[in-house]
């Protein structure tokens, strides 16, 4: 919070012993070095005015990276693929696009992402990601998923069983619901999912299921009828509609 301008000097990343660099909420402008190599642990230039892609060279120490509210754009891949330590990610509120690394989701640390509100697309692909290299996200207490707001598309990954909050809205996700969240929200586990606003078009949900009063589920406007002892809790944004127009699932889905 100084008014620090301009770009980012490459040499401030490259002092051999700087391990904190926060320059949060300026307006620095340009792009970012091609390469860190200094051994940071906590990088963090939210709310700039930073462009271009994400370096090719990020130091594998990092533990926490955000880079939000930019006008950051390209692809997730290479800066991000050796951050295996890392705890926190927020590259939220940019223009990044292309597919989201399954790889990210294997690290064996990482309990809060927020890539919300950028260009991506495609689908998570994860299972088979998950199933070939060991398990996959670690949900801990306080774990936060958040990739609403993009345009990713196929049927849900599970690999996000057990993340205690958990944001897939504003997608064009189609399929059911996984079974394992719906488990994980009764159990508690899960104490928000928020599915709204993409076009699913069933969950498992038996009559009589439970959903605890501490959980807050939210699955209106898609592509199915709920059960009538589904009590929602959405937010105000998702609007008053609890199902999308038949026009548009019918169209959706025979694109799809």
């Amino acid at each position: 919070h100084n008014q620090l301008a301009g770009s980012l000097p490459p040499s401030l990343t490259e002092l051999p012993q700087l391990k904190v660099l926060i320059l949060a909420s300026n307006t620095l402008t340009g792009t970012l070095p091609r390469t860190v190599t200094s051994p940071l642990l906590h990088l963090d230039l939210k709310n700039n005015q930073l462009t271009g892609p994400l370096p090719i060279s990020l130091p594998s120490s990092l533990r926490y990276l955000s880079l939000s509210q930019n006008l950051m754009w390209g692809p997730l891949t290479n800066g991000l693929e050796t951050l295996s330590e890392l705890v926190f990610l927020d590259l939220s509120m940019n223009h990044f696009s292309g597919p989201i690394p399954a790889q990210l989701f294997s690290f064996p640390t990482l309990s809060n992402i927020f890539l919300q509100r950028n260009n991506f697309s495609g689908g998570l692909g994860l299972e088979l990601e998950s199933g070939s290299s060991g398990p996959g996200l670690r949900p801990k207490p306080g774990s936060i998923v958040d990739l609403s707001h993009n345009a990713l598309s196929g049927e849900l990954s599970t690999v996000f069983d057990g993340v205690e909050s958990l944001f897939l809205n504003n997608n064009k996700f189609v399929g059911s619901v996984p079974e394992v969240y719906v488990k994980s929200v009764c159990r508690g586990s899960t104490r928000t999912l928020y599915l709204q606003h993409n076009y699913l078009t069933g969950i498992p949900m038996r009559e009589g299921t439970l959903v605890p009063d501490t959980a807050s589920l939210c699955l209106s406007y898609n592509c199915m009828v709920l059960p009538p002892t589904v009590m929602m809790t959405c937010p105000v944004s998702a609007g008053g509609m609890s199902a999308r127009p038949e026009a548009q699932c019918s169209v959706f889905n025979h694109l799809g």
